[in-house]
């Protein structure tokens, strides 16, 4: 007994020193206490929370049934309070802050000090990266405590980085987590730049296993530009790209015509003998360019050569464009077949109308009118239909077969009247020239 006794006053001199917790042993609420009795007097050092007394409640007569302990758990309910001079449960008789908060104690608990709560793994939330402007946040890890208890008026820790797991979900990379320190960072991150000015683009880079961000992959544009998607073979290195978010690139609004329009206004087969000026502007209303300021100019022109300028650029309701409306300010020659139709000289060489041929042209002879104008038949003579190359192709022609018969002219020798039917060449037959009889 007396060995008892001395053991008991040593552990209540170690109790009233100040740094009486630094000999507590940390322990969770599915620890083993060890509890050493000696004669009334125990020590038992569970949670590391408050101090050991002589009375346990759970076997005082008074309190059987409202004070518990558990041996196996080694969770009691009850702490003796002696300036009560009686037992209290750590979930009653205490502020409303702190009666839930800290349910347990443990076995010859002296005091409220000695009051403990478990302490739970986190679950975190945080933004949701697709859904940013959403009040609502994602499940995104799971911090596990730094201790499993948490003494009285105190709060459970979080510390620990080695007890943070973030979430990682492989089928759904952009809500997706990272561990950064002790918190869970989304693995998709804001980039921007800019483009000119004021202008910028927007879009994200995408952190992978290999702890490396990604190329930005853009989702819109600011200002003078406009996002176009990327085609597939474009796309830039992003493991599991986010289908939502798809990459894009910015283009100017204002683009010049010689950047978009791959096929020019000549009609020769040299194609650098074309000019396209002007500038395309984006239609924001039909997503699609504007090309009414695009102009075309060439030394190329329809049916012969010459110069032609202010070509428009013009599209279809299926996408199909091509050059049209051009300006004919220059004509060296006409093919045979095709001439100037002086009324219209803006038109070009045009099919020789009824009545009218052009032949070959002297190419060599640019400043010969002959190489582009129109030539008319004999009087009395036309043609059989546009185009002719050939004197030979005027005819004098009677009326249809069944009409009356037509005088032709007159000379000073009298009238010659053709018969209904009848045609006279004026040079030759065209129809044996054609093959046709």
């Amino acid at each position: 007994m007396q060995k008892s006794g001395t053991f008991s006053m040593l552990i209540r001199q170690i109790k009233n020193q100040p740094f009486f917790s630094a000999y507590v042993l940390k322990c969770g609420v599915f620890c083993i206490i060890s509890c050493i009795i000696f004669s009334n007097d125990a020590l038992c050092l569970p949670a590391n929370c408050g101090q050991t007394g002589t009375k346990e409640c759970s076997q005082m007569e008074q309190y059987k049934g409202t004070c518990t302990y558990d041996e196996t758990s080694h969770i009691a309910t009850c702490y003796y309070d002696p300036g009560a001079g009686g037992c209290r449960r750590c979930d009653q008789f205490t502020s409303i802050y702190t009666h839930k908060k800290y349910p347990y104690t443990f076995q010859y608990a002296l005091g409220q000090a000695s009051c403990y709560m478990v302490c739970q793994p986190k679950s975190l939330k945080c933004p949701d990266p697709m859904n940013p402007n959403s009040a609502d946040g994602i499940y995104c890890g799971l911090f596990n405590p730094d201790t499993t208890t948490a003494c009285f008026d105190t709060e459970c820790q979080y510390t620990d980085a080695g007890n943070l797991t973030c979430h990682s979900n492989p089928d759904d990379p952009c809500r997706s987590f990272h561990k950064s320190g002790t918190t869970c960072v989304s693995n998709i991150k804001t980039c921007t730049g800019v483009l000119t000015g004021n202008d910028r683009y927007i879009g994200y880079t995408l952190w992978n296993a290999a702890e490396t961000a990604s190329n930005c992959c853009i989702t819109s544009c600011t200002g003078n530009y406009h996002w176009v998607k990327l085609d597939t073979s474009q796309q830039p290195p992003i493991d599991n790209q986010c289908h939502d978010w798809p990459c894009g690139e910015c283009v100017s609004n204002t683009m010049p015509c010689s950047d978009l329009i791959e096929i020019g206004c000549s009609y020769g087969d040299d194609t650098d003998k074309y000019t396209i000026g002007g500038n395309a502007t984006w239609n924001t209303d039909t997503n699609n360019w504007d090309y009414s300021g695009c102009t075309c100019s060439s030394t190329e022109i329809k049916n012969g050569r010459g110069f032609h300028e202010n070509c428009k650029y013009i599209c279809d309701a299926t996408g199909t464009c091509h050059w049209d409306n051009c300006v004919v300010t220059d004509i060296e020659y006409c093919n045979a077949g095709y001439c100037v139709n002086s009324a219209a000289y803006s038109d070009g060489c045009v099919d020789a109308p009824v009545g009218y041929y052009h032949g070959a042209p002297n190419i060599y002879d640019t400043n010969n009118e002959a190489n582009w104008e129109c030539q008319p038949c004999p009087l009395g003579s036309t043609t059989l239909g546009s185009g002719r190359t050939s004197i030979n192709q005027c005819a004098m022609v009677g009326p249809e077969t069944g009409a009356s018969d037509v005088t032709q002219f007159c000379d000073n020798i009298g009238c010659f009247t053709l018969p209904a039917g009848t045609k006279i060449y004026y040079a030759g037959n065209e129809a044996l020239q054609n093959g046709t009889q």
